[in-house]
Formats: C-alpha cells, sequence, structure tokens
C-alpha cells in the first residue's frame, strides 16, 4: 500500500513540474502575467496544437501571412507590434514572424492574460486580434473542446464593426493614371456594401497603400522598386477614394461586386481590424503591392487550398487580380463609375449638333443658359446643356484651373439652376473605358520569319520577341486606355542568315505611349517616353585580303621543279554592320482620334552614349472589326546626317490571345517583311 502511495505522489508531481517549476516555456510578451492556474489550462491546449499541427492549418498561416521559404516561414508582416510572441534574442524581433507553433501558443497564451493589465483595454489581444481568437476557439469547437476566455468589454471593435453593417464588398479597379510610375498599371481597392438605405458614396472603402512623403522623384522610384516604403492598411470613407480617382485624378472606376456570405464577411472585417492597427509591411510597386496585400486580405475568407502569397510570383499587376477573382467565380457584377471628364464626354457624345453649338456659344462667351417654360426647339434638351455646363466648371475647379471671375459664375449657374426642375430624362451613356477584366494577358511571345534586302542581296531572318508586359498598339484594346501602349522587359532576338548569328536585336526596359485626342477644353498632351538598348542597321566597309596562287612545272633532266606563286590583293566589301546603342528618349505633341483611328504627331529627343539627336514620330493607327494597321514613321536628326525608319503593321486578331502581323520595315537601303504569330499568356 505505501508503496502505490508512493508511486501516486510521485506521478502528480511529475504532472505539476511544469507548472511549478521552470521547465514550463512561455511564448507569449506577456508571460510575467499569466498565473500558475492559467497554465495548467493551457497545457492540454498547447499538446492538442502539437498532436495534430494546428499551426501548420492554411488559414492560421493566412492570418499570419506566412509564406514558405528554404528554411520553413516568413511572415510578410514587418511590425513588431502584429506578433504575440516574445523577441527573438538573435534577430531582435518578435519569433513569431519565422515560427506559425511559436505565435500559435504565445497568441493563445495571451488571450488568458487578465484584463488588469493592459492600461488600454482596447489592446487586449482579445479585442486586437479578433480573427486570431474565432480561428482558435473554432479548431477546438471542432474537437469538442469550449476554450472560456477572460470576458473583454471590446468597445471600439464593436462600433467599427456597426459602422459598416456590410451587405456585401466589391474589388474596385481605378483605371490607368499614366501621369504617375506607381499607377500606370492602375490601382485596386475594396468598397464595403453597406445595408443601409443611404448613397452608396457614404459607404466605406478599405485601401492599402505606401505613404512616401514629399520627395524626389529618383527617391520615389528606386524606394517603390526595392521596399523602401512601408505599406499600410486604412479603412476611409468611399467619397474621399471617389474625389481622388474619379475627380482629381480623372480615373475610371470599375465596381466588382464579391459572391461572399455573411461568414466570409466576418472572417475578413475581423482580419482587417488586425491588419489596420498593427500592420505594416514593405511596399514594393512590381510586387507586393496594393492589389496583391488586398487578396491576402480576401483569401482568409477562401476555402484553404486557395492561397494568393504561393500563387502570385513576380510581377503583380492590378487587372490580374480582377481576372483571378474572376476565374474563382466569386464576382457577382459589375458597375463602372465615370470619372467627371467621362461624364463631360459622354454628354458631349449624346449631344446632337444643335445642343453642341449651343454649349460652346455657352462656354465661349460665359452666358447663364435660357430654359423656356416650353421648349422653343425640340431638337435642344436644354436642362442636359445646362447641367453638362455645370459639369465642365465643376470640372475647372476641382482641377483648380478655374478663374475667379469663373468661380463666381460656376455660383451664379448653381443658383439659377436650382428655379428649375430636375432632368427626368433617361440617359443610357456609353462607357468611356472597358472592363479589365475582359482584357487580354499580359505576357507575349512572337515568332516571325521573313527577308530583308540590301545591297541588292536578300537575307532571310527569323525573329523572336518576348514581353513580359504588357500591351501594345495592335493588341486588342479591350480593358486597355484606347491608343496606348505600354511596354515592360521587352526582348527581340533575331536570327540573321548574312551573318549566321543570332543577336538581341531590341531591349526595352519601358516604353509608354499616351496617344490623347486633342479636345478643347479638355485637352492633355500625347507623349512618347522609352528606355533601351538597341543594335542598328548602318553601312560599312569589311577589309579583306584576297590570295593568288599560281604554279609552274620545269621539266629538266630527271628533275621536276614545282614553283608556286603568290598574289595578294587588298579590297573593301560594302557590308551591314550592327551599331549598339543603350538609348532613351522622349516625344510630345498632340493626336486627332476617335472610336476608329488615331493620328500623332510628336516632337522630342533621343539620347545614346554617342549622341544627341532630335526626334519626330508621325503615327497613324487604325481599327476595323478584327483588324488593326499601324503606320508609323520614326526620324532622327543630327548635326550632319539624319535617317528615318518606317514601318507598316496589319494585324489580325484570331481572338484578344492570338494575332497574325504582316511587318513591312523600310528605311533607306533596307526593306523588311515579315509575317509574325504573336501569342499572349
Amino acid at each position: 500500500m505505501k508503496v502505490h502511495i508512493l508511486i501516486l505522489i510521485g506521478v502528480l508531481l511529475l504532472y505539476n513540474i511544469p507548472i511549478s517549476s521552470q521547465v514550463y516555456q512561455s511564448y507569449t510578451k506577456y508571460s510575467k502575467y499569466l498565473n500558475k492556474n492559467i497554465i495548467k489550462d493551457i497545457i492540454p491546449f498547447r499538446k492538442i496544437i502539437e498532436k495534430e499541427k494546428i499551426h501548420l492549418k492554411p488559414l492560421w498561416l493566412k492570418l499570419l501571412h506566412y509564406e514558405k521559404t528554404i528554411w520553413g516561414f516568413e511572415s510578410q508582416i514587418d511590425s513588431s507590434k502584429f506578433f504575440l510572441s516574445y523577441d527573438d534574442p538573435d534577430k531582435k524581433f518578435p519569433a513569431g514572424k519565422w515560427d506559425p507553433k511559436i505565435e500559435l501558443f504565445a497568441t493563445l497564451e495571451s488571450y488568458f492574460v487578465e484584463i488588469k493589465y493592459f492600461d488600454n483595454i482596447e489592446l487586449h489581444p482579445v479585442c486586437a486580434f479578433p480573427a486570431r481568437l474565432k480561428f482558435i476557439k473554432e479548431i477546438f469547437r471542432k474537437s469538442g473542446i469550449e476554450i472560456h476566455f477572460p470576458e473583454v468589454p471590446c468597445r471600439n471593435y464593436k462600433l467599427f464593426l456597426n459602422e459598416f453593417d456590410p451587405h456585401t464588398l466589391s474589388y474596385v479597379f481605378a483605371s490607368y493614371y499614366l501621369g504617375a510610375p506607381a499607377s500606370i498599371f492602375g490601382h485596386t481597392f475594396i468598397k464595403i456594401n453597406s445595408r443601409r438605405n443611404r448613397d452608396d458614396l457614404l459607404d466605406y472603402s478599405i485601401n492599402y497603400a505606401a505613404n512616401p512623403g514629399d520627395i524626389d522623384i529618383f527617391r520615389y522610384i528606386v524606394y517603390g522598386l526595392f521596399g523602401g516604403y512601408q505599406g499600410y492598411y486604412s479603412v476611409l470613407p468611399y467619397h474621399i477614394k471617389v474625389n481622388e480617382y474619379n475627380d482629381i485624378e480623372e480615373r475610371d472606376l470599375w465596381e466588382y461586386e464579391l459572391d461572399l456570405n455573411e461568414e466570409q464577411l466576418d472572417w475578413i472585417l475581423k482580419h482587417l481590424w488586425e491588419l489596420a492597427n498593427f500592420s505594416s509591411m514593405d511596399y514594393y510597386f512590381a510586387t507586393e503591392n496594393c492589389s496583391y496585400q488586398l487578396l491576402t486580405l480576401l483569401q482568409v475568407s477562401l476555402p484553404d487550398d486557395i492561397n494568393f502569397i504561393e500563387e502570385l510570383n513576380g510581377f503583380v499587376i492590378p487587372t490580374e487580380t480582377v481576372k483571378i477573382l474572376k476565374s474563382l467565380g466569386i464576382i457577382k457584377k459589375r458597375k463602372y463609375r465615370p470619372s467627371i471628364k467621362s461624364q463631360i464626354l459622354q454628354r458631349l457624345q449624346y449631344m446632337n449638333h444643335k445642343e453642341k453649338n449651343y454649349y460652346h456659344i455657352l462656354l465661349e462667351n460665359r452666358l447663364v443658359p435660357f430654359i423656356p417654360d416650353k421648349s422653343e426647339n425640340n431638337d435642344v434638351n436644354y436642362l442636359f446643356v445646362y447641367d453638362t455646363l455645370l459639369l465642365h466648371y465643376k470640372y475647372l475647379k476641382i482641377k483648380k484651373k478655374i478663374t475667379e471671375e469663373e468661380n463666381q459664375f460656376y455660383k451664379e449657374l448653381l443658383l439659377r439652376r436650382a428655379n428649375y426642375s430636375s432632368d427626368k430624362q433617361t440617359y443610357h451613356f456609353k462607357p468611356m473605358s472597358t472592363p479589365v477584366d475582359e482584357a487580354h494577358s499580359s505576357s507575349m511571345l512572337s515568332i516571325g520569319s521573313g527577308y530583308y534586302y540590301y545591297n541588292k542581296q536578300k537575307y532571310n531572318i527569323v525573329d523572336i520577341k518576348y514581353r513580359y508586359l504588357y500591351h501594345d498598339f495592335l493588341n486588342d484594346s479591350v480593358g486597355f486606355p484606347q491608343y496606348t501602349e505600354l511596354e515592360n522587359f521587352y526582348f527581340w532576338f533575331r536570327y540573321d542568315s548574312s551573318k549566321n548569328s543570332l543577336y538581341l536585336k531590341n531591349f526595352k526596359l519601358f516604353n509608354i505611349y499616351s496617344l490623347n485626342a486633342y479636345r478643347k477644353y479638355y485637352f492633355i498632351p500625347s507623349y512618347h517616353t522609352e528606355v533601351g538598348h538597341k543594335n542598328i542597321y548602318k553601312e560599312d566597309y569589311e577589309f579583306n585580303i584576297r590570295n593568288y596562287f599560281y604554279t609552274r612545272n620545269f621539266i629538266t633532266d630527271n628533275i621536276n621543279l614545282f614553283l608556286l606563286y603568290n598574289k595578294n590583293s587588298i579590297y573593301y566589301n560594302k557590308i551591314l554592320d550592327l551599331e549598339p546603342l543603350t538609348y532613351g528618349m522622349v516625344t510630345i505633341g498632340s493626336s486627332l482620334s476617335n472610336n476608329f483611328y488615331n493620328i500623332s504627331l510628336l516632337i522630342g529627343a533621343e539620347i545614346d552614349q554617342n549622341k544627341f539627336s532630335y526626334k519626330g514620330e508621325f503615327i497613324y493607327i487604325l481599327h476595323l472589326f478584327s483588324f488593326n494597321m499601324l503606320l508609323k514613321t520614326s526620324c532622327n536628326w543630327f548635326d550632319k546626317e539624319n535617317f528615318c525608319v518606317n514601318n507598316f503593321i496589319l494585324s489580325y486578331l484570331l481572338n484578344k490571345n492570338f494575332e497574325f502581323r504582316l511587318i513591312n520595315e523600310w528605311e533607306e537601303n533596307i526593306y523588311h517583311l515579315k509575317l509574325n504569330f504573336t501569342y499572349l499568356f
């Protein structure tokens, strides 16, 4: 009997070693606030976590933004406030950044800390990290275990949720803005659609962005490319984003409503609270940008097998993220919100000839419109013209291009407009941009074969072109600004039979054309900027030595004597040589265009390692059904020489991702003809 009692006492002591000694290791930064009774409750939960490998559950990895590395895991969150684990003594940063199990242990322990140890109750982990709390509760509930954490009155968090009263979410694409390097591919954010019966401008938006501050353009680009900024999640009233993108930057918005249920919305908003209050990340324009981080927020509500962090390799383009959501089948519907400039242009397109004349007369003479009680001219919708005039002055006011006299006139117009009833006519305007979810794929591979003539000789060539991003004049324009070309990391290799060699014909680091139609009151210059490396053809002379061999046989008595004579000839041969140039160019000008054609004239300069030249470009583009045509003449003027290169390209679109192109190029003494097959993927 005594032996059994001793064994029982020993077992009890062994069980209590973690409680009464230093064997139990706490991982939370709040470890000093854990008492023995709390630790006793935690031990069984930790054993379940280790046994079932709960720390490797896909949802836990998503909530902490872990990505796989060679050594294990690393969270993309760079703020220590986001982690509840203790600091790693070597890295002086929370160990949970690299260890999901330690962070899960630390989170579990932190939830048991009593309220009295926090000066600000809202910083208690129960209030600060509600998505993690929900994850832990649900995991253990599935195992038949109920965990009871301290009751914490999280007032701010509850106010946060009540303010939204969400019905759905919309993934919003702000169209391309070629005026800023960080926005040339567009921008995305999320709109929270409320159940409340109110104007949707009073809803809220979720944004992820960096705040670079007031720095020079060089540092702005370098920091953006190499993670020199910190990115943050924020929640703002939707009307602020509309004012920023729709009005100030003249960008159309495409709202894609997502098919999410209430449970999914709850996960997203809980995780948003954690991210908006406690996270920051290194921001990269090309990779870990706004679209990337918004997808990592959305993915906490999606099935375990969907992990955008693992799938989004390389550059992350906002338009491509819209397509990803579409491919998952969670886009329910889309809505177009035109910018204020697009609204004016829509109205001008809708006007008949008399209405346009009346509108321009009012603008040029700054006249207050006269609106008769009964229309004296059924061909003119006076209210429609009046409201368009008000939009024009509102546009000038937003762009800060309005004079004091015009501003007073605008106020007078507003007062006069209040005397008339609203325009009850229904209008069906055509969108001024096209939906990005229908755009072609982002990368291009092109293979072509043909020949060129030089010096009355024909030489066969094979061209291979690869473009990582994104769009050129002849690609399908749906989803892109019309008459815009945007290329990054473009490689053109050529095999030339005359040289029996494969060489790099052209490399473009970036190439941007923005050909904006001339409009009297809404003029934006057209421009082209390009930086790259190319091998250009130039005439040269090749130095050669020709050898002539002669033999003679002298027959003598019993002797045959052979004498060898050698004669050398020096000559020059005219050839086509290659001259390598690393170059940069900027041209600017104006364009005339409509839905079918564009004619542009641009003037500027090109500079390379050898010389500076003035440059002129004439561009004619025609779109007709599935056929696209480009005629382009590009000329350089030097001090003592000048040359022009002419291109004629006819393209046939099999569909948005397949094209055939007939390419004709000629300059002073060289003539090219090729047939290319282009595939976008």
